[in-house]
């Protein structure tokens, strides 16, 4: 009807300010993409609503992706506060391994220890991309986190990490047949790229 289509226009217009604002790369738009990226719908939201409130929030999310160091401080904030929504706090995770800014490490591995699995599986990805083995002996710890896609991406990362510490943790997961075959099948991939020779022999 009429009003969806409102409000799927007004969704649309936003996500298109919000990728100008983030090419602008101009600071003073950081805290309105901020406000953006934690966009809730309204009480009782069909499902439209979420969707255009969802649109919103993945469009500031890549618009301060793009802005680069000058978000990174902010979301670090987000990150940090546990009484932020999660979805801000998983996408400012996301967005901080996208920027790529080493402040976001030591925050990071704080949040690869929260309560919440979500933000946990987010920052183990981040903590990749990053590539700082500050995070490896957490990573390493995270192969045993109780959600199975925190395990998976701590396997994953371990692999960027190019360090050898990570071998023999991730030979351990490889070898135990109780572990689920994707966190296996993470930690062989991991494994070859460290390019180790043990590993080597466990890959064999």
């Amino acid at each position: 009807d009429k009003f969806k289509k409102v409000l799927a226009k007004q969704a649309d217009l936003q996500v298109s300010a919000a990728s100008i604002l983030g090419d602008i790369n101009d600071t003073r738009a950081v805290v309105p993409l901020l406000d953006a990226m934690r966009r809730q719908p309204g009480v009782d939201p069909t499902e439209d609503e979420k969707a255009n409130a969802a649109s919103v929030r993945a469009g500031a999310a890549t618009a301060l992706g793009v802005m680069g160091p000058a978000a990174v401080e902010p979301l670090i904030e987000i990150l940090s506060s546990t009484t932020q929504d999660k979805k801000a706090r998983v996408s400012a995770a996301t967005i901080l391994g996208v920027i790529g800014d080493r402040r976001a490490v030591e925050p990071l591995m704080k949040a690869l220890k929260d309560e919440q699995k979500a933000i946990r599986a987010s920052a183990a990805v981040s903590l990749g991309t990053l590539r700082d083995r500050r995070a490896t002996l957490l990573l390493i710890e995270a192969l045993e986190d109780d959600d199975v896609v925190t395990r998976a991406n701590a396997a994953t990362s371990l692999g960027t990490m190019n360090d050898a510490r990570a071998v023999q943790p991730l030979i351990a997961v490889i070898t135990d047949d109780t572990e689920r075959e994707k966190i296996r099948s993470s930690s062989i991939t991991s494994l070859g790229a460290l390019k180790n020779a043990a590993a080597l022999e466990t890959l064999v």
